[in-house]
């Protein structure tokens, strides 16, 4: 049996007389103050104001109400999983905001054995279960009706904890990483730490045996004792909300994680809720909704310490909303969130009104058997869900009947109706929605594609366009309005997407009289009448129609059949009435008689079929040149003109397909030789938003004639969109395609990236490879063959081996040629550890492309990688610019006074102490001037604050030691974004007159580059360094450990890599083994392992 935790009652003059204030301030109040009188409070009003002018220690209490419109990025919450579907989680948080959860956001563990794991969602998650979240992308305004996503990752929850400073009984997710024989592991996603967690099987609740779980898999877990320093291992327990957080010693906000229990001080009660204080001092407020319900209307006798839940927190802001209910606090048990066999939506219940609030909204406790388990489950009705309110009728204590509408699981409130439409209706929820079921509903919304209905509390189904009206109409939209009612029947319930899909044809929602409904293929049904819906013209004339259920049935009609019908009967779309001339069940096969009505159809509306080819581009708001909008990657460019390894297609408001080449992809220098970004981009970005700027809106010549039809057929229009996502273009304010275009001056000698195109373009003589939509380049095959130092007379290695689709290449532009085609640029592949990419530079009105000087003798361009440098050049470059003209400490701190946010000062500033002297004094007044920078920027963006803090390694590289440099390297990766601050410092140390002596603290980093990243560019970049130094064992040690560490579908892309690097920098014949290993294991079709490289290299590598 389910008990209430015993709340202590008392008569403390101090609370009681506080309330009676409160009651008294609220009957002074003027009508437009926000002040709501409720002892309830409702959860769609927005909260009040201050609660007294004269209380201001409680005026950062956070008291409103949680809506959609305040999930931010970094929020952190506690929600319930409602629904299980497919391909995603549906969660209900506070407030009924509901929440999706897609499959890739679960966790990184899961991501990489989706392919492999015989779980799926309905495994690895319960209905009830409970979870933390982060937001990781806000509703769209674009989309009113969408809903946040969220990620439960570790990863992403508990990125900014320290193993050290977790408290006992702390509540966070954790990752299922092995399960042992006592045990399981659990991954904490500690970002900075390589501790780990473990559950011992009898600390595991019944829903989270041994036996039921799966790698990957995500619950909470709460730390039974609290981990210090030197811990490795962190005790956990399955069982969450038994006990409160640690109190011993105090905490801060940040410390709070959702789900974790905390205990709460009472200090003042008010007529919406309850004021308390936590063990940091911190002031919190609790709604009344939030509380148990026996101390709802008797919060006055509240007087003692009581337990609450987080169900709601932001690091470094007010926002702390908790939840006090017994049943939330209950965590571990699941059936707590459920509601009771006796209770369900949809169902007709009595209740008795125990609270009547100011908005005449009615408060029910259930009227429940003798024999029924005690429940902490109220109810509430909305004054808009009653009929003819009368006083008499509706008072406190009265009975009544109603209909469930809804359930909010974090508060256990039901939603109720007495609405007589709403009494006759049972369909409230999808578990009991069956095909055919008749829903008066409400429109919520109008799109293009159909009409979204609403029933009761949250309760939503889908009207397709093609089914909304009997025969099918050009601007259907204007027939409906938001708001009107609208009966429709069930068509089918879509499981994988928890949606409900509807028809609006009064055809077939009308009774059918004579007629039967085909929900199933049943014999019985030879010979029945019934309405369906064409959906398909078959080959020789005849029909496919669909029916209730996901019915079809196969009109098999010979010509002189459908004379009498005209041509628009026989639309896509309409209905139409048919016999059932035979069944059979086994197949679920159905064929179908003559047509012997076409409903909704006369002779005369025929001569409205005319002219859609006319209509491509009226649907379509072409984008205007130079602007800047919010586009929609889709995927890959289908449509030819270019690659699609090299090119991206967009969606741009209003309907306009842009298109984005490789090429004008930003921060293109932090891609590694080798790699393929525009792949890397997609991975990244489709289906989220971008900003991109338009160059130019035009019919493209180049096109295929299949890929302009695609483009009709798609999109509905004959035109495209050039986009550019360059930072530099998107804030270049001068609306000039001079400027913006893509680059068109080209010179013997410069260097450029090339992005190799697939194979099938390539000849025998060619590879051929894109620069840009308007250039391509052609690479002679013996030109790659001498500069990979490859024997051209060994057909066993093809050219074509060295390449992927769409991988980046640096190519030296030996001539152009202009021809009818297009615009060609020969050129041959360069090593691009020996250059640097001049970026280009806007000058008066021309694009001036700087040329590649193969002479050079900079030292600071003799050993830059390409690929490692971020979009920021190192200091040394910065510093030359910026200190120029700085005399003395003096003028810094007279500049810094009058614009204490400029970042370039304070860098040059940090950069003059650290060039002054090598001074132990010098050292230490530059460290006081980072910290004061620290503390007094205003950083507006990641890339300001990362400039600083480049600033500082600087100094700790140039005057500080290894032990100083690694503090503030650790500082510096916890701020900013670590596998930058990684590379910075790596191209730093290198560049060092005594680099020589500090190779092993190069290599440690190196070291830690690769266990912070999962891709494999990081891997390249030390195996160059390894041959660069001559170490022909470590580069084979490396490449061992870079093949147990990197998912089997990379193997092939490494092992090529670290052949093209050997062919440039280490051991050809070596490479040549390699790429023979490769095209062996690509005919068989196997996977390259250990053993097989070893075998094939002829020695035995060794592990470190």
């Amino acid at each position: 049996m389910s008990t209430e935790i015993d709340f202590p009652r008392g008569g403390s003059t101090k609370l009681q007389s506080s309330l009676q204030t409160d009651l008294k301030k609220a009957n002074k109040e003027k009508r437009g103050l926000k002040r709501n009188s409720s002892n309830i409070q409702d959860p769609s009003k927005d909260p009040n104001g201050p609660v007294d002018n004269d209380n201001e220690e409680y005026a950062t209490a956070f008291r409103q109400n949680m809506s959609v419109e305040l999930l931010a990025q970094n929020m952190r919450g506690l929600a319930f999983v409602k629904f299980i579907g497919d391909i995603e989680v549906i969660l209900e948080c506070v407030d009924g905001i509901r929440l999706v959860l897609p499959a890739d956001k679960i966790s990184r563990i899961f991501n990489n054995q989706m392919s492999t794991t015989k779980a799926n969602l309905n495994n690895i998650f319960h209905k009830g279960q409970a979870l933390a979240f982060t937001v990781v992308n806000e509703k769209s305004g674009n989309k009113p009706n969408s809903n946040c996503i969220v990620s439960i990752c570790p990863y992403e929850i508990n990125n900014y904890l320290i193993p050290s400073s977790l408290l006992q009984n702390t509540v966070l997710n954790g990752i299922v990483s092995s399960i042992e024989e006592k045990g399981a592991i659990i991954d904490l996603g500690f970002s900075s730490s390589s501790v780990k967690g473990f559950v011992q099987a009898e600390h595991l609740p019944p829903y989270l045996q041994l036996d039921k779980l799966f790698i990957g898999q995500v619950a909470l877990f709460s730390v039974r004792e609290r981990p210090n320093k030197e811990t490795r291992v962190i005790k956990l327990t399955g069982f969450v909300g038994l006990d409160v957080l640690d109190g011993s010693d105090d905490f801060d906000q940040k410390q709070l994680m959702p789900g974790t229990i905390i205990q709460v001080t009472p200090e003042k009660n008010v007529l919406n809720g309850l004021f308390a204080s936590i063990k940091n001092g911190q002031k919190v407020y609790i709604r009344k909704v939030h509380l148990p319900p026996r101390l709802r209307l008797d919060a006055p006798q509240v007087l003692k310490p009581f337990r609450a839940c987080v169900v709601c927190v932001q690091p470094n802001s007010s926002v702390l909303v908790l939840n006090a209910h017994p049943d939330i606090i209950a965590l571990s048990k699941l059936e707590k969130r459920l509601l009771p066999e006796n209770i369900k939506v949809g169902s007709s219940n009595t209740g008795i009104v125990y609270y009547i609030d100011k908005m005449q909204n009615l408060y029910f406790n259930l009227v429940e058997d003798d024999d029924a388990i005690q429940n902490l489950i109220t109810a509430k009705c909305l004054r808009i869900n009653i009929e003819n309110f009368e006083d008499d009728k509706y008072k406190i204590g009265s009975e009544h009947k109603f209909r469930i509408i809804g359930y909010s699981p974090m508060e256990r409130l039901l939603n109720v109706s007495m609405k007589k439409s709403d009494m006759k209706q049972t369909v409230f929820s999808i578990e009991n929605v069956v095909p055919c079921a008749v829903l008066n509903g409400t429109i919520k919304s109008i799109r293009d594609t159909g009409i979204i209905i609403e029933f009761g509390d949250g309760f939503t189904g889908f009207v397709c366009a093609m089914h909304v009206l009997d025969k099918p109409v050009d601007k259907w939209q204007s027939r409906f309005k938001k708001g009107q009612k609208l009966r429709c029947r069930v068509l089918f319930i879509d499981s994988a997407s928890n949606r409900i899909m509807l028809t609006s044809k009064p055809s077939l929602v009308k009774k059918p009289g004579n007629e039967k409904f085909i929900t199933t293929f049943d014999k019985n049904l030879e010979g029945a009448v019934s309405t369906g819906v064409i959906i398909k013209h078959l080959e020789g004339g005849s029909l496919l129609i669909a029916f209730f259920n996901r019915i079809t049935g196969m009109g098999i009609m010979r010509p002189n059949e459908l004379i009498g019908l005209p041509e628009a009967a026989t639309k896509i779309g309409c209905c139409i009435k048919v016999r059932v001339q035979s069944v059979d069940p086994k197949r679920s096969q159905m064929i179908l008689e003559q047509p012997i009505h076409a409903i909704g159809i006369g002779v005369k509306k025929q001569k409205n079929t005319t002219t859609n080819s006319q209509k491509i581009t009226t649907n379509t708001k072409l984008a205007k040149p130079f602007r800047i909008y919010n586009a929609e990657v889709i995927g890959p460019w289908p449509y030819g003109g270019t690659s699609s390894a090299t090119t991206a297609e967009l969606l741009i408001p209003g309907g306009s397909v842009g298109r984005l080449h490789v090429s004008e992809l930003n921060n293109l220098d932090e891609y590694g030789e080798g790699s393929c970004p525009m792949q890397q981009f997609l991975e990244r970005n489709t289906g989220k938003m971008i900003n991109i700027k338009v160059l130019s809106v035009s019919k493209r010549k180049a096109f295929p004639v299949k890929g302009k039809r695609l483009l009709e057929e798609r999109r509905k229009s004959d035109r495209i969109v050039e986009c550019t996502a360059r930072c530099d273009k998107l804030q270049e304010s001068r609306r000039k395609l001079s400027i913006l275009n893509y680059r068109s001056v080209f010179k013997p000698g410069n260097v450029v990236a090339v992005f190799i195109v697939s194979k099938s373009s390539n000849t025998t003589n060619n590879v051929f490879a894109e620069i840009n939509p308007d250039f391509s380049a052609i690479i002679s095959r013996e030109n790659i063959k001498i500069n990979s130092k490859l024997d051209h007379q060994n057909s066993a290695i093809s050219v074509d081996d060295l390449f992927d689709s769409g991988e980046l290449r640096f190519g030296k532009v030996i001539g152009v040629n202009k021809t009818n085609r297009g615009r060609i640029v020969v050129s041959e592949l360069v090593d691009a550890s020996n250059c640097v990419l001049a970026e280009e530079s806007v000058l008066s009105n021309d694009v001036i492309m700087s040329e590649y000087d193969n002479d050079s003798t900079d030292e600071s361009d003799d050993n830059t990688l390409n690929e490692e440098c971020d979009e920021d050049e190192p200091v040394e470059e910065e510093e030359n610019d910026s200190g120029e003209g700085s005399g003395s400490a003096q003028e810094f701190e007279q500049i810094l006074l009058t614009n204490p946010n400029s970042i370039s000062h304070w860098s040059s500033y940090i950069q003059f102490m650290a060039r002054k002297s090598t001074s132990k004094k010098n050292y230490i007044l530059g460290k006081e001037v980072v910290e004061r920078a620290l503390q007094t920027i205003a950083f507006e963006s990641d890339n300001d604050l990362s400039k600083i803090w480049r600033s500082y390694l600087y100094l700790e590289v140039l005057l500080g030691n290894e032990k100083s440099l690694k503090e503030c390297f650790k500082r510096a990766c916890a701020a900013t974004e670590p596998l930058k601050t990684h590379k910075y410092l790596i191209d730093l140390l290198k560049k060092q007159p005594n680099a020589e002596g500090r190779e092993m603290e190069i290599r440690g980093y190196f070291e830690s580059l690769i266990k912070k990243s999962n891709e494999i560019e990081p891997w390249f970049a030390f195996a160059k360094h390894l041959l660069q130094q001559n170490d022909s064992n470590q580069i084979l040690q490396l490449l061992r450990r870079a093949i147990q560490c990197t998912d089997k579908r990379k193997h092939l892309q490494l092992i090529k890599g670290f052949a093209r690097l050997e062919a440039q920098y280490g051991d050809v014949e070596r490479s040549k083994t390699m790429q023979e290993l490769i095209k062996n294991y690509k005919e068989v079709g196997k996977q390259i392992d250990i053993q097989s490289l070893e075998r094939a290299l002829g020695v035995r590598i060794e592990q470190n």
